[in-house]
């Protein structure tokens, strides 16, 4: 596997990856000729085992550029426990005046993280918008196998929703990072 001219050992590569990790490089054909390549890893979640697959090359380059600018705030603790807090005062407030769940509304959502923070609070329902499709795609993947069926991901500006038409509801709560 090279990358960019120097050579990379896929077996090391491998040994010092993250369990979400891709790799992009070159392989060279049974004919001879270099084509690019994307590996996936998948971590095996009974033995911890990291094995990695072919996977689709434009679907790579989205999942990269997706997670290449939320990584940052994804491991920004401080960050994130501080949002955690707050989503869960203003549902425990909205419950206590209101005497129901609300509905949430996350404008920017990325990978929905805040969407499934408010489910964990308590919230009814979480309406989220995310303009950029790659992470949108991402996104309704993390929220379907975290909280099927509590969370829509829009994949559009939060301007361009319509109440009653994309929205079952008027949200109550509003989640904007």
């Amino acid at each position: 596997l090279t990358i960019n001219n120097p050579t990379i050992c896929v077996d090391d590569a491998i040994t010092e990856s993250s369990a979400e990790e891709i790799l992009i490089g070159v392989e060279k054909t049974d004919d001879g000729v270099l084509s690019k390549v994307a590996l996936k890893s998948k971590i095996d979640c009974n033995s911890g085992e990291i094995t990695w697959q072919k996977t689709n090359l434009e679907k790579a380059y989205h999942r990269i550029i997706s997670m290449g600018q939320m990584t940052g705030m994804l491991k920004d603790c401080d960050r994130n426990n501080a949002f955690e807090k707050a989503i869960n005062e203003a549902i425990k407030e909205f419950k206590k005046n209101n005497d129901r769940a609300p509905i949430v509304l996350d404008i920017g959502a990325g990978t929905g993280l805040l969407s499934m923070l408010a489910i964990k609070a308590g919230a009814e329902y979480v309406h989220c918008c995310e303009m950029f499709e790659p992470m949108a795609n991402l996104a309704k993947e993390i929220v379907e196998l975290n909280y099927p069926g509590k969370i829509t991901v829009h994949s559009f500006k939060s301007t361009e929703l319509k109440v009653f038409q994309e929205l079952t509801n008027v949200e109550n709560v509003t989640i904007k990072d």
